[in-house]
């Protein structure tokens, strides 16, 4: 799945899908180059994704008031996609959680417990 000029922070991100499924993060003007490695792609509404057949638009992400500011489409393509294409997006990690060199800082990530431990 391909997220085409829309931020992630948009989306459900994986917790909508299935385990497994790849996200790709690219421009629009990109989609054309290396849109074998993804088969649905989900962008602004606005956009035109010509390779793909447009399946429905939804609006989210509510302001304070509840006025809803964005609408996104989801987009299919049909056929398979082809691994390694698509190049995934840069890990995204606050600073806090990175090194100089954008790699996770494991003494600053701490993973949930079981209670009682």
């Amino acid at each position: 799945m391909d997220l085409a000029d829309i931020l992630w922070l948009e989306t459900p991100g994986s917790a909508a899908l299935p385990d497994g499924v790849p996200i790709y993060v690219n421009r629009i003007a990109d989609v054309p180059r290396d849109n074998a490695g993804y088969n649905v792609a989900i962008s602004e509404g606005d956009a035109s994704l010509p390779q793909y057949r447009k399946l429905g638009c939804f609006v989210g992400s509510a302001d304070m008031r509840g006025i809803y500011k964005n609408r996104a489409c989801v987009w299919r393509r049909d056929g398979g996609c082809t691994p390694g294409v698509a190049s995934p997006p840069a890990i995204n990690w606050p600073p806090l959680f990175s090194d100089a060199q954008g790699r996770p800082r494991w003494d600053r990530i701490r993973a949930y417990l079981p209670e009682g431990r």
